[in-house]
């Protein structure tokens, strides 16, 4: 009798825990968002006090990088950006209305902010998407979410000073130009979650700060990864063939005079040389500010056998005129 006593007393607390639950029908979807977007303005930030700011909060995800261009200075990278703010116009309270505790909006309904990519190689406003077809998360509460994916292309500062072990910072540097008295930025969460190994680069950090610039007292999240490049392709393409190079140049001296190959490999050593210069001027940016050690290393053996072959066709001439 107690067991059927404890039986009938857990169904009743589960149907009073299910009867408080109501399915989201369409209409009552549709009322609610006729009813929370009633009187709304999406060009005036949404705050009941105006002189209140607005956090916007950052989520960035870097997911692959396309193309990182040494030369020319720009990363092109899939990213994935969240943005979270409140929207004091946009709540409701659910137990009065069918416990609808989330709206999916479009993008074009409500106030949004811009992101721009301030040291952009190519488009300056980050989200290029149909306002109409996008869709904006909002709870009951007035919290907002936004969320899209995105391919960017950035400048970035390159050192090649080590090359081909080097490593660079690339910075991203993201703001709404907006004054901070009206959206104050907060720092951005960072993560490489679900990245996709790239064959030439690896990912050795990334992390945020935010900066205020100087005009207009507007705020900018700076978004730092650094990029470690592969180097064994580099390494047993390029460099091993040039240190081998550098160690049969003086074989040279050790080939007999008369059989008239002295000349021509001290020519074929030269020209090698110069034709590895040719593919380094390739791969590093043409610029005076830093200088590649490695370059630096082969300027000296390319002088080192122009030298030698000039040593070559002393001792030749010095050979034939005895």
């Amino acid at each position: 009798m107690s067991q059927f006593r404890t039986f009938v007393f857990l169904c009743l607390i589960v149907i009073s825990f299910f009867s408080d639950i109501s399915c989201e029908d369409y209409n009552d979807v549709v009322n609610l968002t006729n009813k929370v977007l009633q009187g709304y303005s999406n060009s005036i930030i949404p705050r009941k006090n105006q002189s209140e700011v607005i956090k916007l909060d950052m989520e960035f995800s870097l997911k692959a990088l396309n193309k990182f261009d040494v030369v020319d200075g720009k990363l092109t990278m899939v990213t994935a950006i969240a943005l979270k703010w409140k929207d004091d116009m946009l709540n409701w309270n659910p137990s009065t209305d069918k416990n609808i505790k989330g709206l999916n909006v479009p993008l074009s309904h409500i106030w949004t902010p811009n992101l721009y990519l301030l040291n952009c190689a190519e488009e300056f406003l980050i989200y290029k998407g149909d306002p109409n077809t996008k869709e904006v998360e909002i709870e009951s509460n007035g919290q907002t979410r936004l969320f899209f994916m995105e391919v960017l292309t950035t400048t970035c500062a390159t050192d090649i000073t080590y090359y081909p072990n080097d490593v660079h910072r690339c910075k991203i540097h993201l703001s709404t130009l907006t004054s901070a008295a009206k959206l104050k930025m907060g720092l951005a969460k960072v993560d490489i979650i679900d990245f996709e190994t790239n064959g030439k680069w690896k990912i050795l950090g990334i992390k945020s700060e935010v900066e205020l610039l100087e005009v207009k007292n507007i705020e900018r999240v700076v978004i730092s990864i650094t990029l470690e490049r592969r180097m064994l392709f580099d390494i047993i393409s390029i460099e091993f063939p040039v240190v081998f190079l550098g160690l049969v140049n003086a074989i040279v001296f050790k080939l007999p005079v008369d059989s008239g190959e002295r000349m021509s490999f001290a020519m074929t050593v030269l020209l090698s040389f110069a034709v590895y210069m040719t593919l380094i001027a390739d791969k590093i940016p043409q610029t005076s500010n830093r200088t590649s050690v490695f370059c630096m290393y082969l300027i000296s053996m390319l002088t080192y056998s122009t030298l030698i072959t000039f040593a070559t066709t002393y001792s030749i001439n010095c050979h034939h005129t005895q």
